[in-house]
């Protein structure tokens, strides 16, 4: 009994084997099976009139090939088929390739006597078969038995097989195509299974690296629960609970490194993904860190899947030092060597050590356990990429990748070990003030964009030429709306501004980039938060209040020496700042706030937070439906999801800005919207907002950063709005409305360099061309005549800067950069905003010309 249950057991698993095969015979298939399915399907009858008519062979049999084309049609059938009909298909397939091609082919080689035609199409169809058939095995096996079957067929109809113009070459030419083309199907094969190995490590390391967030999340919701008190019953809803301050700021601080560790997560899975799509280390967020306060942090951090398994690691870090790079970076790097070395924490007496070493070649971290240790041979192979020592659920992608990280910190990792004794991963970093850590500032100063602002000449080129010593690439501006231009054509990373000179406001100029009036959606954000350094001469004895310099980070005298600059460099660009914020205050009571999201949790966070502070939320779950409430309802700004089902974030975005879905609704060009997103890549986001978004948010989006880009595009709009309305008050940059119109640290440069008469000329030249102008952009912009409309908007740009009409420049440049990238929604009004723009402005010039005439007359000789 128990032996017949035995060999049912071995019976059952031999079967269902068999299926599994059948089953990867099919899914193999299934792309090329429609195309399988036409050519066989058309092909057979259609040859039939080729072979029978143009090129008459001795055997032709039309029913024959019917019958194939039903069998090649039934293919196409396998998608719609009922499940419990789709079991049967994998059998029926695998027999009707070998009837259609091996047998049919070798069938009519042979009814023919081996003719040149149906050597070649035998060929054709055993080709044609590798595109079906995934394995060598069953290719090989199949024309075997197909051509065996075959001949037995001929010899059973005709008593005999012929072979009349069979020529010895056919073998060669056989074996050659049908080795090749098993060759081509088993490399495709070897392809797609390294392939899927990969998939699968990266899944793994990513799936890891989830697990310490979500872990963190459950952790925190545990220490929130037991900090607050127990959850009320439904006969005591109206009893008031009370909690103390020390249990508020434990939720709080419970709360805010949940979200640092989920932060990290995000941080490291991206990281990861770069990595594996050939990427280097990102070291934009590298600085000087602390190595022991980063191993803190691990080891508080790590995801331990007992309380016990803490207890097991002893820590030495007395020799604190300064390390340069990230420090998630590093985290992650410990959370690997721990999670390894925990594997055989069953072992008797395991144990983990810690220390911290400072040297003078270097400073070093050694993580060390008490495990089986590591053959020497294995010692350089764990850093290889897919390599795995044959513990279960291991992807080999977590030690390459730490090698990878300690590289670009400019330092080494590796192994050392005595068999069954312990093992120890030795990190070396390099002193920060080395040689080494130096080169890697400089590399990232490459890629630093530094902007001089200055009107007097010598000034900028002395401060370019001690920032180019550092490997900037510093940049100049001589005026505030040269300045304003550069600023609003890309991110700059640093800019120092001359507070000293006549006719030009430094303060001004820096408050007018923070405020973020006249620049790019996509830029305003940056401005907020770039370092601004005011630049002064010792022997200026004007020392401004708070007040005037809220919107710089830092004066220093001028001229700089290097010492100046290695003090900004390391301020600014490798020490951890503290986050400023030149947002004024606002008050979110009252705003109404759309939030666009499929994810309910999504929508319920936001939700929560923001009636929280006094807002009014409505919410959509795709893009149609927030065009449909943009509609209904009055709308101050808008929250929008990228991926939703129905309508994404960026179609529903261009058809927002478009206008013309909207019957009621008329902000559709002012009303800001901030994208949510999930993808951080530069490619991404460039895309995103370039669909007409003013600001993205990476999720998971953090409450602090949600109210603060809310409060800057609400401050920003409630000030547009208001000069819309002509309002006279002084905007952010200490510039009224008429300054913006023509400015006038332009026309006294222009006034000293040609003259009073030849100003006056050049502004009348310019009224009247542009006069001109406009009646060629207003033509074109009806005729819906694009290239025309950015070449006119260009020149307008050009001309009107040059005169300073710094408005009317700013708003013809983002006409031809939004014509330029395809947005022509809203193209007609534009030029006529445009149009009103420069009637304005034509106003000031008239202004202007009176007071250059006066000053002509005062400056003539009285007789």
């Amino acid at each position: 009994m128990v032996k017949r249950d035995i060999i049912e057991k071995d019976l059952n698993s031999r079967i269902k084997k068999v299926q599994e095969h059948m089953e990867r015979f099919v899914e193999h298939a299934e792309p090329n099976l429609m195309l399988g399915a036409l050519m066989g399907g058309l092909g057979f009858p259609l040859y039939y009139f080729v072979l029978h008519d143009l090129y008459p062979q001795p055997y032709e049999n039309l029913q024959l090939r019917l019958l194939n084309s039903l069998v090649c049609f039934s293919w196409w059938t396998y998608r719609f088929l009922p499940d419990w009909l789709k079991r049967f298909f994998p059998l029926y397939f695998i027999l009707s390739i070998l009837y259609v091609i091996p047998y049919y082919f070798s069938f009519m080689l042979l009814k023919n006597e081996c003719s040149t035609i149906w050597v070649m199409s035998t060929l054709g169809g055993l080709l044609l078969m590798t595109l079906l058939v995934y394995d060598w095995k069953y290719i090989c096996g199949m024309i075997v038995s197909g051509y065996g079957l075959a001949w037995l067929t001929v010899f059973l109809l005709d008593g005999k097989v012929s072979y009349t113009y069979f020529q010895p070459v056919f073998i060669s030419a056989y074996m050659f195509s049908i080795m090749g083309s098993i060759i081509a199907t088993h490399k495709r094969q070897t392809i797609n299974r390294i392939r899927m190995i990969f998939m699968r490590s990266l899944s793994g390391t990513i799936a890891h690296e989830m697990r310490n967030p979500l872990n963190a999340i459950v952790n925190a919701i545990e220490a929130i629960q037991s900090i607050l008190p127990e959850r009320p019953k439904a006969s005591s809803r109206e009893e008031i609970f009370m909690i103390s301050r020390d249990s508020l700021d434990a939720v709080n601080d419970v709360i805010d490194e949940a979200s640092d560790i989920v932060r990290r997560g995000n941080k490291i899975i991206d990281s990861i993904l770069t990595a594996m799509q050939g990427g280097e280390v990102d070291m934009k967020s590298f600085r000087r860190r602390s190595a022991v306060s980063t191993i803190h942090s691990a080891i508080d951090t790590f995801a331990y899947s007992a309380p016990e398994e803490k207890k097991l690691i002893n820590l030495d870090t007395r020799g604190d030092f300064d390390f340069f790079g990230d420090r998630d970076m590093l985290v992650y790097v410990l959370f690997n060597l721990i999670k390894n070395a925990l594997y055989y924490k069953n072992k008797p007496s395991f144990s983990i050590s810690i220390n911290t070493e400072v040297q003078p070649t270097g400073n070093f971290i050694r993580v060390r356990d008490t495990g089986p240790g590591v053959p020497v041979g294995k010692r350089e192979l764990i850093f290889e990429s897919f390599y795995t020592s044959g513990k279960p659920g291991g992807n080999g992608l977590g030690l390459s990748f730490c090698r990878r990280v300690i590289n670009s910190f400019g330092g080494y990792i590796v192994c050392h070990s005595k068999e069954q004794e312990w093992t120890e991963f030795e990190i070396m970093l390099p002193l920060y003030d080395s040689d080494k850590v130096h080169q890697l500032k400089k590399e990232i100063l490459k890629k630093k964009q530094v902007l001089v602002v200055s009107r007097e000449a010598s000034r900028r080129q002395q401060t370019v030429n001690v920032f180019m010593d550092w490997y900037c690439r510093p940049e100049e501006a001589a005026t505030s709306d040269v300045m304003m231009k550069m600023v609003s054509l890309k991110p700059y990373d640093l800019i120092l501004i001359d507070l000293d000179m006549q006719g030009f406001n430094g303060l001004d100029s820096a408050d007018m980039l923070r405020s973020g009036n006249y620049l790019p959606p996509n830029l305003c954000q940056h401005y907020r938060e770039v370092p601004i350094i005011g630049l002064h001469s010792q022997l200026v004895s004007s020392n401004p209040d708070a007040r005037q310099i809220s919107s710089l980070n830092g004066i220093y005298n001028q001229p700089l020496g290097n010492k100046d600059i290695e003090k900004i460099v390391e301020q600014y660009f490798f020490t951890e700042a503290q986050s400023r914020s030149s947002i004024l205050p606002v008050t979110l009571t009252g705003v109404r706030i759309l939030i666009a999201d499929d994810n309910a949790t999504n929508r319920k966070f936001m939700r929560v937070v923001l009636e929280h502070s006094g807002c009014t939320v409505l919410e959509a779950e795709h893009g149609l439906e927030a065009i449909d409430k943009l509609e209904q309802f009055d709308i101050d700004i808008v929250l929008i999801d990228i991926e939703m089902p129905v309508m994404g974030g960026i179609d529903a975005v261009r058809l927002i800005r478009g206008g013309t879905v909207f019957h009621r609704f008329r902000k559709f060009r002012e009303l800001p919207i901030i994208a949510l997103t999930g993808h951080t890549d530069k490619d991404s986001v460039e895309g995103i907002m370039r669909s007409g978004v003013n600001a993205h948010l990476s999720k998971p989006v953090a409450k602090k950063d949600l109210i603060a880009t809310l409060s800057f595009w609400l401050n920003r709009n409630n000030r547009l709005t208001e000069e819309a309305k002509g309002s006279k008050q002084v905007s952010p940059a200490g510039k009224n409305s008429e300054q913006l119109l023509l400015d006038n640290e332009t026309l006294e440069m222009l006034k000293e360099t040609l003259g009073t008469d030849t100003l006056s000329d050049l502004l009348e030249v310019f009224k009247k061309d542009t006069a001109k102008l406009f009646e060629k952009l207003s033509r074109s912009g009806e005729l819906n005549e694009i290239d025309d409309v950015a070449h006119l908007a260009h020149t307008l740009k050009g001309s009107a800067g040059t005169v300073g009409a710094m408005a009317l420049s700013m708003r013809a440049d983002s006409l031809y950069e939004r014509v330029k990238n395809g947005n022509i929604s809203g193209m007609i009004d534009d030029i006529r905003e445009l149009q009103k723009l420069f009637m304005s402005t034509v106003d000031m010039i008239e202004t202007c010309k009176v007071k250059l005439f006066q000053e002509t007359l005062l400056q003539k000789p009285m007789n």
